[in-house]
């Protein structure tokens, strides 16, 4: 049997490597992406109801390790004015507030790939950033785990268009304010990647 095997494979060999019709490949798919897209964030306090959404923009830089597998840095910060509701709170409403809503983070990309679409999730650590806050005034910085789900489509070889939800913080306050209230913090982005 080992003789018969043995000589399968000297018969095979100059097939595969003398300009035969078989031809050993080997499947690189890792590359280097960017990517930018339009998000609309948001926070909301479950005790008073109240709430800060503006449209933001997202920029990431990825590198696929294969088609399963990616890791991913992304940068958000708002490039609208926050509209404020202050809930059931006497606070006054404000549609036009001059704060600045940014998050840093980054992100293991697990994806499952099914032809041109692609689901994926998101699994990192992010610092989410307010400046100015409509109440209470200041800064606020509130690092935690972040999370998300999402789904891209390949327009062409190096072309994505994506969609995807990513949780920022979910917990009771935000450094020293809401301190009664479980905070949400959440982003939905809608974008391109190019990938190299």
């Amino acid at each position: 049997m080992k003789k018969l095997l043995l000589s399968i494979v000297f018969a095979l060999t100059p097939a595969l490597y003398a300009g035969g019709d078989i031809t050993p490949t080997i499947e690189n798919n890792s590359a280097l992406y960017i990517g930018i897209g339009a998000s609309m964030m948001s926070l909301n306090a479950d005790l008073t109801d109240e709430s800060m959404e503006t449209i933001g923009g997202t920029i990431q830089v990825g590198y696929e390790y294969n088609k399963y597998i990616a890791v991913e840095l992304r940068y958000t910060a708002n490039v609208a004015k926050i509209e404020y509701d202050p809930g059931t709170t006497a606070n006054i409403t404000n549609d036009d507030y001059p704060a600045n809503f940014t998050n840093i983070g980054i992100y293991l990309k697990p994806t499952y790939p099914i032809g041109d679409l692609s689901l994926y999730g998101l699994i990192g650590y992010g610092s989410t950033t307010f400046t100015n806050l409509p109440v209470g005034g200041g800064d606020r910085t509130e690092s935690s785990f972040q999370y998300g789900v999402g789904a891209s489509y390949r327009t062409t070889e190096n072309i994505s268009l994506f969609v995807d939800y990513v949780n920022l913080y979910d917990d009771a306050g935000i450094d020293g304010h809401f301190i009664a209230s479980d905070i949400l913090i959440e982003v939905v982005t809608v974008g391109v990647s190019y990938r190299f």
